[in-house]
Protein backbone atom coordinates (compact mmCIF):
# COMPACT_ATOMS: atom_id res chain seq x y z
CA UNK A 1 0.00 0.00 0.00
CA UNK A 2 1.31 3.45 -0.94
CA UNK A 3 1.71 6.25 1.60
CA UNK A 4 0.91 9.96 1.71
CA UNK A 5 1.43 12.42 4.57
CA UNK A 6 -0.68 15.53 5.19
CA UNK A 7 0.81 18.22 7.47
CA UNK A 8 -1.11 20.87 9.39
CA UNK A 9 0.22 23.67 11.61
CA UNK A 10 0.45 21.30 14.57
CA UNK A 11 3.05 19.26 12.69
CA UNK A 12 5.49 22.16 12.43
CA UNK A 13 4.60 23.16 15.97
CA UNK A 14 5.39 19.67 17.25
CA UNK A 15 8.47 19.06 15.14
CA UNK A 16 10.97 20.97 17.32
CA UNK A 17 11.30 23.33 20.28
CA UNK A 18 11.87 26.50 18.27
CA UNK A 19 8.91 25.98 15.98
CA UNK A 20 6.62 28.15 13.83
CA UNK A 21 3.45 29.35 15.60
CA UNK A 22 0.00 27.86 15.30
CA UNK A 23 -2.61 29.92 13.48
CA UNK A 24 -3.94 31.19 16.81
CA UNK A 25 -0.45 32.43 17.74
CA UNK A 26 0.57 34.09 14.48
CA UNK A 27 -0.71 37.61 15.13
CA UNK A 28 0.95 37.96 18.53
CA UNK A 29 4.25 37.01 16.85
CA UNK A 30 4.05 39.66 14.13
CA UNK A 31 2.12 42.37 15.98
CA UNK A 32 5.25 44.19 17.12
CA UNK A 33 6.97 44.16 13.75
CA UNK A 34 7.07 47.89 13.08
CA UNK A 35 6.38 49.36 9.69
CA UNK A 36 8.49 51.80 7.71
CA UNK A 37 7.85 55.44 8.38
CA UNK A 38 4.51 56.43 6.91
CA UNK A 39 2.48 59.62 6.79
CA UNK A 40 -1.10 59.93 7.86
CA UNK A 41 -3.07 62.79 6.37
CA UNK A 42 -5.77 64.31 8.56
CA UNK A 43 -8.42 66.55 7.02
CA UNK A 44 -9.98 69.35 9.03
CA UNK A 45 -13.02 67.13 9.72
CA UNK A 46 -10.78 64.41 11.19
CA UNK A 47 -11.10 62.03 8.25
CA UNK A 48 -8.10 60.67 6.40
CA UNK A 49 -7.39 61.87 2.89
CA UNK A 50 -4.63 61.16 0.42
CA UNK A 51 -2.91 63.47 -2.03
CA UNK A 52 -3.68 67.20 -2.53
CA UNK A 53 -3.01 68.20 1.07
CA UNK A 54 -1.32 71.01 2.90
CA UNK A 55 1.81 70.61 4.99
CA UNK A 56 -0.15 71.21 8.20
CA UNK A 57 -2.34 68.18 7.38
CA UNK A 58 0.62 65.80 7.51
CA UNK A 59 1.07 63.67 10.62
CA UNK A 60 4.20 61.51 10.59
CA UNK A 61 4.18 58.19 12.41
CA UNK A 62 7.37 56.28 13.15
CA UNK A 63 7.80 52.99 14.98
CA UNK A 64 4.07 52.29 15.04
CA UNK A 65 3.17 48.68 15.82
CA UNK A 66 1.21 46.86 13.16
CA UNK A 67 -1.55 46.17 15.70
CA UNK A 68 -2.00 49.91 16.27
CA UNK A 69 -2.40 50.57 12.56
CA UNK A 70 -5.05 47.86 12.41
CA UNK A 71 -6.85 49.22 15.46
CA UNK A 72 -6.98 52.68 13.90
CA UNK A 73 -8.32 51.32 10.62
CA UNK A 74 -10.67 48.58 11.82
CA UNK A 75 -11.11 48.11 15.61
CA UNK A 76 -13.24 44.97 15.12
CA UNK A 77 -10.44 43.34 13.14
CA UNK A 78 -7.94 44.21 15.85
CA UNK A 79 -10.17 42.49 18.41
CA UNK A 80 -10.73 39.45 16.18
CA UNK A 81 -6.98 38.98 15.75
CA UNK A 82 -6.67 38.39 19.50
CA UNK A 83 -8.33 34.98 19.16
CA UNK A 84 -8.73 34.12 15.47
CA UNK A 85 -6.14 35.17 12.89
CA UNK A 86 -8.27 34.17 9.92
CA UNK A 87 -11.29 36.12 11.22
CA UNK A 88 -9.11 39.20 11.59
CA UNK A 89 -7.84 38.85 8.02
CA UNK A 90 -11.40 38.44 6.76
CA UNK A 91 -12.40 41.71 8.42
CA UNK A 92 -9.38 43.54 6.99
CA UNK A 93 -10.68 42.63 3.56
CA UNK A 94 -13.70 44.85 4.28
CA UNK A 95 -11.46 47.91 4.01
CA UNK A 96 -12.00 49.12 0.47
CA UNK A 97 -9.85 51.53 -1.55
CA UNK A 98 -11.19 55.06 -1.87
CA UNK A 99 -10.29 57.48 -4.65
CA UNK A 100 -7.07 59.23 -3.78
CA UNK A 101 -4.04 60.81 -5.34
CA UNK A 102 -1.16 58.84 -3.84
CA UNK A 103 1.40 61.58 -4.17
CA UNK A 104 4.33 61.50 -1.82
CA UNK A 105 4.13 63.87 1.12
CA UNK A 106 6.77 66.58 1.48
CA UNK A 107 8.15 66.87 5.00
CA UNK A 108 8.92 70.58 5.46
CA UNK A 109 11.51 70.01 8.19
CA UNK A 110 13.73 67.71 6.15
CA UNK A 111 12.58 68.40 2.62
CA UNK A 112 12.15 64.65 1.97
CA UNK A 113 9.25 62.90 0.30
CA UNK A 114 7.55 59.83 1.79
CA UNK A 115 4.45 57.92 0.71
CA UNK A 116 1.15 57.93 2.62
CA UNK A 117 0.14 54.78 4.46
CA UNK A 118 -3.07 53.41 2.99
CA UNK A 119 -5.30 51.38 5.32
CA UNK A 120 -6.60 49.15 2.53
CA UNK A 121 -3.09 47.67 2.12
CA UNK A 122 -3.08 46.39 5.71
CA UNK A 123 -3.89 42.81 4.72
CA UNK A 124 -0.85 42.85 2.41
CA UNK A 125 1.28 44.25 5.23
CA UNK A 126 0.13 41.48 7.56
CA UNK A 127 0.87 38.79 4.98
CA UNK A 128 4.30 40.29 4.31
CA UNK A 129 5.11 40.16 8.01
CA UNK A 130 3.80 36.60 8.31
CA UNK A 131 6.03 35.52 5.42
CA UNK A 132 9.09 37.26 6.91
CA UNK A 133 8.43 35.76 10.33
CA UNK A 134 7.92 32.20 9.09
CA UNK A 135 10.99 32.42 6.88
CA UNK A 136 13.16 32.80 10.01
CA UNK A 137 12.51 29.24 11.20
CA UNK A 138 14.86 26.44 10.21
CA UNK A 139 14.80 22.77 11.23
CA UNK A 140 16.89 21.98 14.29
CA UNK A 141 19.16 18.93 14.35
CA UNK A 142 16.63 17.04 16.47
CA UNK A 143 13.59 18.07 14.41
CA UNK A 144 11.07 15.27 13.96
CA UNK A 145 10.82 16.28 10.32
CA UNK A 146 14.14 14.53 9.69
CA UNK A 147 12.70 11.29 11.05
CA UNK A 148 9.39 11.86 9.31
CA UNK A 149 10.92 12.28 5.86
CA UNK A 150 13.22 9.35 6.52
CA UNK A 151 10.21 7.18 7.42
CA UNK A 152 8.15 7.81 4.28
CA UNK A 153 9.12 5.66 1.28
CA UNK A 154 10.39 6.62 -2.16
CA UNK A 155 7.65 8.20 -4.25
CA UNK A 156 5.39 9.10 -1.31
CA UNK A 157 3.37 12.34 -1.41
CA UNK A 158 3.68 15.12 1.16
CA UNK A 159 0.79 17.61 1.32
CA UNK A 160 1.05 20.60 3.63
CA UNK A 161 -1.01 23.63 4.63
CA UNK A 162 2.08 25.22 6.19
CA UNK A 163 3.90 28.21 4.72
CA UNK A 164 7.23 27.70 6.50
CA UNK A 165 10.41 26.19 5.04
CA UNK A 166 11.00 23.31 7.48
CA UNK A 167 10.15 20.55 5.01
CA UNK A 168 12.16 22.16 2.21
CA UNK A 169 15.26 22.62 4.36
CA UNK A 170 14.96 19.18 5.93
CA UNK A 171 14.74 17.56 2.51
CA UNK A 172 17.75 19.55 1.31
CA UNK A 173 19.86 18.55 4.31
CA UNK A 174 18.78 14.90 3.96
CA UNK A 175 19.53 14.82 0.20
CA UNK A 176 15.88 14.21 -0.67
CA UNK A 177 14.33 15.61 -3.84
CA UNK A 178 10.95 17.30 -3.51
CA UNK A 179 9.15 16.80 -6.82
CA UNK A 180 6.61 19.55 -7.53
CA UNK A 181 4.13 20.13 -10.38
CA UNK A 182 6.05 20.35 -13.64
CA UNK A 183 5.52 24.10 -14.11
CA UNK A 184 7.16 24.94 -10.76
CA UNK A 185 10.68 26.16 -11.52
CA UNK A 186 12.96 24.80 -8.84
CA UNK A 187 16.15 22.76 -8.59
CA UNK A 188 16.76 19.05 -8.02
CA UNK A 189 19.61 17.08 -6.54
CA UNK A 190 21.59 15.19 -9.15
CA UNK A 191 22.02 12.13 -6.90
CA UNK A 192 19.27 12.12 -4.27
CA UNK A 193 18.80 9.45 -1.62
CA UNK A 194 15.13 9.40 -2.62
CA UNK A 195 12.41 11.57 -4.14
CA UNK A 196 9.06 12.62 -2.67
CA UNK A 197 6.15 14.48 -4.27
CA UNK A 198 5.57 17.83 -2.55
CA UNK A 199 2.46 20.06 -2.56
CA UNK A 200 1.92 23.28 -0.57
CA UNK A 201 -1.85 23.46 -0.86
CA UNK A 202 -2.14 27.08 0.25
CA UNK A 203 1.15 28.39 -1.09
CA UNK A 204 4.32 29.11 0.87
CA UNK A 205 6.82 31.81 1.77
CA UNK A 206 9.32 30.61 -0.88
CA UNK A 207 6.75 30.30 -3.69
CA UNK A 208 6.32 33.13 -6.19
CA UNK A 209 4.41 33.62 -9.42
CA UNK A 210 5.68 35.60 -12.38
CA UNK A 211 8.49 36.85 -10.21
CA UNK A 212 11.82 38.42 -11.10
CA UNK A 213 13.82 39.53 -8.04
CA UNK A 214 15.07 43.14 -8.20
CA UNK A 215 18.76 42.32 -7.86
CA UNK A 216 21.48 42.22 -10.53
CA UNK A 217 22.53 38.61 -9.92
CA UNK A 218 19.52 36.34 -9.83
CA UNK A 219 19.51 33.53 -7.22
CA UNK A 220 20.20 30.29 -9.03
CA UNK A 221 17.20 28.00 -8.97
CA UNK A 222 14.85 30.81 -10.05
CA UNK A 223 13.88 31.54 -13.63
CA UNK A 224 12.60 34.71 -15.31
CA UNK A 225 9.30 33.53 -16.73
CA UNK A 226 6.16 35.39 -15.75
CA UNK A 227 3.91 32.49 -16.74
CA UNK A 228 5.46 30.08 -14.26
CA UNK A 229 5.71 29.44 -10.54
CA UNK A 230 9.12 29.79 -8.92
CA UNK A 231 10.58 28.20 -5.80
CA UNK A 232 13.22 30.25 -4.01
CA UNK A 233 16.04 28.27 -2.43
CA UNK A 234 16.67 29.17 1.19
CA UNK A 235 19.44 26.66 1.94
CA UNK A 236 22.58 26.02 -0.09
CA UNK A 237 22.51 22.79 -2.09
CA UNK A 238 25.72 21.18 -3.32
CA UNK A 239 25.84 19.47 -6.73
CA UNK A 240 22.31 19.86 -8.00
CA UNK A 241 20.65 20.47 -11.32
CA UNK A 242 17.73 22.42 -12.73
CA UNK A 243 14.80 20.77 -14.40
CA UNK A 244 16.39 21.48 -17.77
CA UNK A 245 19.38 19.34 -16.74
CA UNK A 246 21.94 22.11 -16.24
CA UNK A 247 24.09 21.59 -13.16
CA UNK A 248 25.51 23.99 -10.59
CA UNK A 249 28.04 23.31 -7.88
CA UNK A 250 26.30 25.30 -5.14
CA UNK A 251 23.22 27.40 -4.51
CA UNK A 252 23.31 30.71 -2.71
CA UNK A 253 21.73 31.07 0.72
CA UNK A 254 19.05 33.72 1.19
CA UNK A 255 19.36 35.39 4.60
CA UNK A 256 16.48 36.69 6.71
CA UNK A 257 17.30 40.35 6.09
CA UNK A 258 17.60 39.90 2.34
CA UNK A 259 14.36 37.92 2.22
CA UNK A 260 12.47 40.55 4.20
CA UNK A 261 13.76 43.36 1.99
CA UNK A 262 13.34 41.75 -1.42
CA UNK A 263 11.00 38.77 -1.25
CA UNK A 264 8.52 38.78 1.66
CA UNK A 265 5.99 41.05 -0.01
CA UNK A 266 5.87 38.78 -3.07
CA UNK A 267 5.45 35.47 -1.23
CA UNK A 268 2.29 33.59 -2.12
CA UNK A 269 0.21 32.84 1.00
CA UNK A 270 -3.54 32.36 1.36
CA UNK A 271 -4.31 34.29 4.54
CA UNK A 272 -7.26 35.07 4.09
CA UNK A 273 -9.22 33.92 1.04
CA UNK A 274 -12.83 32.77 0.89
CA UNK A 275 -11.89 29.69 -1.09
CA UNK A 276 -8.60 29.25 0.81
CA UNK A 277 -6.71 28.48 -2.38
CA UNK A 278 -3.24 29.85 -2.92
CA UNK A 279 -3.14 33.16 -4.78
CA UNK A 280 -0.65 31.53 -7.14
CA UNK A 281 -1.83 31.07 -10.73
CA UNK A 282 -4.75 28.72 -11.12
CA UNK A 283 -2.63 25.85 -12.45
CA UNK A 284 -0.69 25.46 -9.20
CA UNK A 285 -3.55 24.95 -6.69
CA UNK A 286 -5.43 22.89 -9.26
CA UNK A 287 -2.47 20.52 -9.66
CA UNK A 288 -2.06 20.29 -5.88
CA UNK A 289 -5.71 19.54 -5.19
CA UNK A 290 -6.07 17.18 -8.13
CA UNK A 291 -3.28 15.07 -6.63
CA UNK A 292 -4.80 15.35 -3.15
CA UNK A 293 -8.21 14.16 -4.39
CA UNK A 294 -6.65 11.26 -6.30
CA UNK A 295 -4.81 10.07 -3.20
CA UNK A 296 -7.98 10.20 -1.08
CA UNK A 297 -9.99 8.39 -3.72
CA UNK A 298 -7.42 5.59 -4.12
CA UNK A 299 -8.06 2.65 -1.82
CA UNK A 300 -4.46 1.53 -2.28
CA UNK A 301 -3.27 4.60 -0.31
CA UNK A 302 -2.75 5.10 3.41
CA UNK A 303 -2.70 8.79 4.33
CA UNK A 304 -1.36 10.05 7.66
CA UNK A 305 -2.83 13.38 8.78
CA UNK A 306 -0.36 15.04 11.17
CA UNK A 307 -1.05 18.05 13.37
CA UNK A 308 -4.44 18.85 11.86
CA UNK A 309 -7.67 20.47 13.02
CA UNK A 310 -11.04 20.86 11.34
CA UNK A 311 -11.99 24.43 10.39
CA UNK A 312 -15.38 25.03 8.71
CA UNK A 313 -13.87 27.34 6.09
CA UNK A 314 -11.65 24.50 4.85
CA UNK A 315 -14.38 22.52 3.11
CA UNK A 316 -12.06 21.97 0.16
CA UNK A 317 -9.79 20.02 2.52
CA UNK A 318 -12.23 18.08 4.67
CA UNK A 319 -15.14 17.26 2.36
CA UNK A 320 -12.99 14.89 0.25
CA UNK A 321 -11.80 13.22 3.47
CA UNK A 322 -15.35 12.38 4.56
CA UNK A 323 -15.79 10.09 1.56
CA UNK A 324 -12.20 8.91 1.23
CA UNK A 325 -11.37 5.38 0.07
CA UNK A 326 -7.81 5.74 1.34
CA UNK A 327 -7.06 4.40 4.80
CA UNK A 328 -6.89 7.37 7.22
CA UNK A 329 -4.49 7.58 10.17
CA UNK A 330 -5.11 10.65 12.32
CA UNK A 331 -2.65 12.67 14.43
CA UNK A 332 -4.43 15.79 15.68
CA UNK A 333 -7.57 16.95 17.44
CA UNK A 334 -9.20 13.69 18.60
CA UNK A 335 -12.73 15.12 18.27
CA UNK A 336 -12.18 15.06 14.49
CA UNK A 337 -12.57 11.28 14.57
CA UNK A 338 -16.35 11.84 14.54
CA UNK A 339 -16.06 13.24 11.01
CA UNK A 340 -13.63 10.75 9.52
CA UNK A 341 -14.62 7.66 7.50
CA UNK A 342 -15.31 4.42 9.35
CA UNK A 343 -12.12 2.47 9.92
CA UNK A 344 -9.95 5.56 10.43
CA UNK A 345 -7.40 5.14 13.22
CA UNK A 346 -6.36 7.70 15.85
CA UNK A 347 -2.63 7.90 16.66
CA UNK A 348 -2.11 10.89 18.99
CA UNK A 349 -3.01 14.54 19.51
CA UNK A 350 0.26 16.10 18.34
CA UNK A 351 3.13 15.05 16.16
CA UNK A 352 5.72 13.04 18.06
CA UNK A 353 7.99 10.07 17.52
CA UNK A 354 4.91 7.89 17.99
CA UNK A 355 3.49 9.13 14.68
CA UNK A 356 6.81 8.64 12.93
CA UNK A 357 7.02 5.10 14.30
CA UNK A 358 3.44 4.45 13.15
CA UNK A 359 4.41 5.37 9.58
CA UNK A 360 7.58 3.31 9.75
CA UNK A 361 5.71 0.38 11.31
CA UNK A 362 3.00 0.54 8.69
CA UNK A 363 5.56 -0.05 5.98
Amino acid sequence: MRVAVFLGAGASKGSQDDSPPLGSEVFSKINKRVQDRRVKVIRSDGMQAFGHYKHEDIEVHEGIELGQWIFDAHPDAAKAFETDFEAGMALLREIKPVPYNARAALLPATGEFIMPFMDWTLSERVMENVAAHLFQYSPSQDSLYFRLLDAVPEGASVFTLNYDTLIEETASAACINLLEPAFVHTSLLARPKKSLHYFQLHGGCTLFEGFSPPIPTMPQGMVVNTDQVHRLRKSPVVIDKDLDGSEHSVRMTIGNAEYEELFARRAQLSFFRDDKFSPLGGAYPKACFDSYHKVLADESYAIFFCGCRFHPIDKHIWEPVSSANAKIYWCGDESAMDYLPAGSEFIENRLSIETVNAIRGFL
